[in-house]
């Protein structure tokens, strides 16, 4: 997928990192991973990184949440990234980006 669009597409737009996993962790050790590799793609990650651990226990089968913090996190990282859209948007047709 990633070949599909040109690389200099990826420049200076914003993504967030949502991961989620059986155990306790919620699949940080992956993020860490995928956060350095969107950086060398040239996207924008917001500081927050919602990572839901004991999956099986934050989610129904339909993807309604069980527990505060899915709800919470999930808020927050929204937030974060409409955030980053609108400030990267507006620098990149205020001053362009940076070659």
């Amino acid at each position: 997928m990633l070949d599909h669009f040109p690389i200099a597409s990826y420049n200076y737009k914003p993504c967030s990192i949502v991961t989620y996993s059986y155990g306790q962790y919620g699949g940080v050790r992956a993020a860490m991973q995928l956060r350095s590799l969107l950086g060398e793609l040239g996207l924008v990650t917001p500081q927050f990184i919602f990572a839901v651990g004991g999956v099986h226990e934050a989610l129904t089968e339909d993807g309604s949440p069980l527990r505060d913090d899915v709800e919470t996190g999930a808020e927050k990282v929204a937030k974060q990234l409409e955030w980053y859209a609108r400030t990267l948007k507006n620098g990149r047709e205020q001053t362009g980006v940076p070659t």
